[in-house]
């Protein structure tokens, strides 16, 4: 078998990878009083808890940063990390405590949003606790003892290492001492909510923040995605540059008109559209249904198109600018031939053709297996 390692699908999927414990949409632990979450539930509250606290974070945007977010997250728990876990605990290399792992998601949901900018409470430490020590093999950062991480860069299986201090080159958080982030391949930190931020700082802000009022030299704040979705039906509304200003849930930010000469665009609040093959236009997030796009030429006066059925498998995957290149739950396999293709995405033990059609994101000779190492990139 080769020494795969698993390389984070995304910013949402490596907030979760990272810090190991997440938040409760769905299955909340502290239903029917339940005191302990068994690794068997592991994945499903982790994801429901995440996905909760995403949807708080990011509100009407929440899909398109992750569609199926529960489904989606549940099954890539199951089949990277807490797969790692368990083959860990048959090595002898970490043991699970299952009431510390109640205490940890409950630390996590306290963090609320915060939750995506910050390192791990020391309660999740002992949750997952490794018993291997300075200098030892291992796998995935939950085998080393405290205060260390599994260094898996050169070789998997890796070494347990002293974790790293501000501005020390890192790909995941979990390398970074103490509350230090893993920001731009670095040690350091990020701007929390309200945070200062750009102008004469040299902060920038977490993930699902963005800075709002900076001018020049005058910094700005750090506030979350979700609180900037104020605008209503007919608004005024502004995406990808300042001020940032999105729509309630039920509507999208849609392009109305192109001016002549100036080309200068003009967005306002459309509600989302509720029926297959509708005239649609440009729009954050799309206004089509979840298994639909809008096809549109952008015009000067007012571009409309026509919500189309996305590539479902088996079909060329639309192009790398769209927010989404194939029908909801399949990949895109860039590295097919002569064109990407969409791909179903398989659990462990199912058969394979590359990576991306994995839930583990491992395909070994044409199965889904769980990564032997992990490095969840941030």
């Amino acid at each position: 078998m080769k020494p795969h390692r698993a390389l984070g699908t995304g910013l949402l999927v490596v907030a979760v990878l990272a810090i190991g414990c997440g938040g409760d949409k769905n299955e909340n632990t502290n239903n029917h009083g339940d005191t302990s979450v068994p690794i068997e539930r592991a994945a499903s509250t982790i994801a429901g808890m995440f996905c909760g606290i995403l949807d708080t974070c990011v509100g009407p945007l929440a899909d398109s940063f992750l569609p199926n977010c529960d489904a989606t997250l549940q099954a890539q728990f199951e089949d990277k990390t807490v797969a790692q876990w368990q083959a860990a605990i048959a090595r002898g290399t970490a043991s699970y405590d299952a009431a510390k792992m109640k205490e940890c998601l409950d630390a996590m949901r306290a963090l609320g949003c915060g939750m995506f900018n910050a390192q791990q409470p020391d309660v999740c430490k002992d949750a997952i606790k490794g018993t291997v020590a300075s200098g030892g093999a291992c796998h995935i950062d939950e085998e080393c003892t405290s205060e260390l991480f599994c260094d898996v860069d050169t070789a998997c299986p890796g070494i347990c290492a002293t974790r790293l201090a501000a501005s020390s080159p890192c790909n995941r958080t979990s390398q970074c001492t103490g509350a230090l982030q893993c920001v731009n391949g670095a040690c350091g930190t990020s701007g929390g909510e309200g945070s200062a931020c750009q102008g004469n700082t040299s902060v920038e802000c977490g993930s699902f923040l963005t800075c709002i009022g900076a001018n020049g030299q005058t910094p700005g704040s750090c506030e979350l995605m979700g609180s900037l979705a104020t605008a209503g039906s007919g608004e005024a509304c502004r995406f990808g540059q300042a001020p940032m200003v999105l729509c309630q849930a039920g509507y999208y930010c849609a392009l109305q008109s192109v001016a002549s000469g100036t080309f200068e665009m003009t967005f306002s609040c459309d509600a989302l559209l509720t029926t297959a093959g509708a005239t649609c236009r440009l729009g954050v997030p799309s206004g089509c249904l979840p298994a639909e796009y809008c096809d549109i030429t952008i015009t000067v006066g007012t571009p409309t198109g026509t919500c189309t059925p996305l590539p479902i498998a088996g079909q060329d995957c639309l192009g790398s600018d769209n927010s989404a290149r194939c029908a909801p739950s399949l990949a895109c396999d860039d590295a097919a031939t002569p064109n990407p293709k969409c791909v179903e995405v398989e659990r462990l033990t199912s058969t394979c053709t590359a990576d991306v059609a994995c839930y583990s994101q491992v395909c070994d000779a044409g199965v889904c297996a769980a990564p032997l190492c992990s490095t969840a990139s941030n």
